[in-house]
């Protein structure tokens, strides 16, 4: 896994909540990194698999505190409408 690029782009996410734009917080993003290095394999292999594979295509959701109050927000991991490039990853991981 590419952590420093994965960081880099969630850095550049945001969500919208009440008309508003706000960045991902640090502890949104820590917790999304986790959940994609740090794989369930207690539970087995497939059914990490299947929980990595749902996390990578439909988003993870983290709750995000605004103004004090509660938001849950799924984050997607591709960003399907602007992917990178498979070069300029290559070229961040030498």
């Amino acid at each position: 896994m590419l952590r420093d690029v994965l960081v880099e782009q969630l850095r550049r996410r945001t969500f919208d909540y009440k008309g508003r734009t706000y960045p991902l917080s640090t502890n949104a993003i820590d917790q999304i990194v986790r959940e994609l290095t740090s794989p369930a394999l207690n539970e087995g292999l497939i059914t990490a698999n299947e929980k990595l594979y749902n996390a990578i295509t439909l988003g993870i959701t983290v709750t995000e505190f605004v103004d004090g109050k509660k938001h849950s927000v799924t984050v997607p991991i591709i960003d399907w409408a602007h992917p990178l490039p498979v070069h300029d990853c290559a070229k961040r991981s030498a």
